[in-house]
């Protein structure tokens, strides 16, 4: 797995059924920002996409569809940001939808049907409709201030084995479901 030259890892993280891993990538002095998606059984890279304006800072894959989610830098291509959410078909290399947030996104977890973005002292909870066709706004979620973003999503199907963790509000400790 070659980066390029000087290439600044932001984030890494594996797709639903652990088939696939994306890595956010930061433009360095050397080297132009993007992500690059990995196949695990074979270690081979399946894409790497560079981007001349900037890079990324979190990079999410959906499932292990063509769908990626990309938060930009402070430095970031024309149509990302570091407050907004972006899904991007890497296929048509086209912008679906964004997500704008009030405040720096700091960290997100997703699954194909439910999104969640985590920043400073909340967390916003969307539905992705089926085929992307639509996200909608379901709840957010105040939390302690957590500088890192800090939530999880549980792997389940169905809404009964759905379970968000974040730091409890009003409770230092404290882990709220």
């Amino acid at each position: 797995m070659r980066f390029p030259k000087n290439a600044v890892l932001k984030s890494v993280s594996f797709n639903s059924d652990l088939s696939c891993f994306i890595c956010a990538i930061a433009p360095s002095a050397e080297s132009k920002g993007g992500y690059s998606v990995f196949a695990t059984s074979e270690f081979a890279r399946l894409a790497w996409r560079e981007f001349e304006e900037g890079g990324f800072g979190l990079a999410k894959l959906v499932d292990h569809v063509n769908i990626v989610l990309l938060v930009g830098l402070r430095k970031s291509p024309s149509g990302f940001s570091d407050k907004a959410v972006v899904f991007y078909d890497d296929a048509r290399r086209k912008i679906l939808w964004d997500v704008k947030l009030p405040s720096l996104v700091l960290s997100l977890e997703c699954k194909r049907n439910l999104l969640v973005i985590a920043i400073d002292g909340s967390i916003f909870v969307y539905r992705i409709a089926p085929n992307f066709s639509n996200i909608t706004f379901e709840t957010s979620i105040a939390t302690m201030p957590s500088p890192q973003g800090l939530c999880a999503l549980s792997a389940g199907d169905t809404a009964l084995q759905t379970v968000i963790a974040y730091p409890a509000p009003l409770r230092h400790g404290a882990v709220g479901l």
